[in-house]
């Protein structure tokens, strides 16, 4: 059963334009490898939460 989507026409022309792929990324390894570095640190930083209690 095909599920029934109402798209605009700009929709619809991306859509098709990603089907055909024409998009192509605008970054380069080093540029998603910092980006996962990012990543990796604010979950270590999440890891690392204390919490302290004022008298």
């Amino acid at each position: 059963m095909k599920k029934i989507i109402a798209i605009k026409s700009a929709e619809r022309d991306i859509l098709h334009s990603l089907k055909k792929n024409e998009w192509i990324p605008d970054f380069n390894r080093v540029i998603k490898k910092r980006y996962e570095r990012y990543a990796k640190s604010t979950l270590n930083k999440n890891k690392r939460i204390k919490m302290m209690q004022a008298d």
